[in-house]
Formats: C-alpha cells, sequence, structure tokens
C-alpha cells in the first residue's frame, strides 16, 4: 500500500478539503491574473510551447512586438507559481480519491498515489519548458530548446489529462470496483 507526502502532511479529510480548495482557489487566481496580462496577444502561449523549430518560435515572437514579449515574460514568470498551485491540486486530489478507494482496491489506490507523483512530475516539466520558452524569447534560436519545450509541454499536458481523467471518473470507478467487492 503506497503512501504520498500529502497524507502526512494534510492527515484528515477535513485538512484535505481545505488544502484542496485553498490550492485550487491559488490556481484560479493566478491563471486569471495570467490571462489578463496576455489578452489580445496572438498566437497565445501554447502555440508558441508548440512551435517546435526555431524558426515557428522566430515568427511568434515577431508578431507579438516588443511589448507582447514582455508580457509573455510576465506571464511565464507568474507561471512559475501557477505550476506549483494547479500540480498541487491535482495530486492532492488524487490522493483523496485514492484513499477512498483504498479499502476497495489496492490497485486503484495505488494508481491514484502514481498519478500524484506525476502531476509534480508534470510540474517540474512546465519549469523546464518555462526555462526553454524565456531563453527563446531572450534571443536562443536553438533546436534542443524548441524541442525541449514541446516535448516538455506534450508530455505534461499527457499526465495532467490522465490525471484529471482518473479524478473525474473516480465515481464510475470506485462504484464499479465496489460491486465487484460486494459480488
Amino acid at each position: 500500500m503506497k503512501r504520498h507526502p500529502l497524507e502526512l502532511l494534510m492527515p484528515t479529510r477535513r485538512t484535505r478539503i481545505l488544502g484542496a480548495l485553498i490550492f485550487a482557489g491559488g490556481t484560479v487566481w493566478i491563471s486569471w491574473i495570467m490571462q489578463r496580462i496576455v489578452r489580445g496577444i496572438s498566437p497565445g502561449i501554447l502555440a508558441f510551447e508548440f512551435a517546435g523549430t526555431p524558426a515557428n518560435a522566430a515568427r511568434i515572437i515577431e508578431r507579438w512586438g516588443v511589448s507582447g514579449e514582455a508580457r509573455m515574460l510576465a506571464q511565464i514568470g507568474l507561471d512559475n507559481w501557477f505550476l506549483f498551485f494547479y500540480s498541487t491540486t491535482i495530486a492532492l486530489l488524487c490522493v483523496m480519491v485514492a484513499i477512498r478507494l483504498r479499502p476497495h482496491s489496492s490497485r486503484w489506490a495505488d494508481y491514484g498515489v502514481l498519478l500524484a507523483w506525476l502531476a509534480w512530475l508534470a510540474a517540474l516539466l512546465d519549469r523546464i519548458e518555462n526555462y526553454a520558452l524565456v531563453q527563446i524569447i531572450e534571443g536562443s534560436r536553438s533546436y534542443l530548446l524548441t524541442t525541449a519545450a514541446f516535448g516538455c509541454a506534450a508530455l505534461k499536458f499527457l499526465i495532467l489529462s490522465i490525471c484529471l481523467l482518473y479524478i473525474v471518473f473516480s465515481p464510475i470507478i470506485f462504484s464499479r470496483v465496489r460491486q465487484k467487492v460486494s459480488t
């Protein structure tokens, strides 16, 4: 039976719910600020993350202009806080699902703990991606950086999608697991 550090830091259901609300609130608040900073800039940060080549990245930066570059750098700076909040929110929700499933299926509970760790890995990938994006905005035209940004973004979104699917479909998983146990 695997455990996650968030279980130790927030040992009761009440503290986990409070923690999830606080982290989710921080996630929404920082996301709102980030969206306001880059309002009207096109193409957006997703296109830049997935530019893939130095030439594509340079075209995007050129379309932003100097003001757009500065605003994107500010958004990326805020993203370094955002990644802490979103990854911990998702990790905590995965842990909460895992705790609920643990008495009925250690396998599904272990998946939740693994996904909670992977949510933090997604944050690390996001940080690496942010470093690469800043270097590109500041003038580096390296294939390594555009490839790193692309790869980190793709893996980050894949991990977070799997985590969110686990969370969203947890009621179905829980009912199926309970049905198997009771029959």
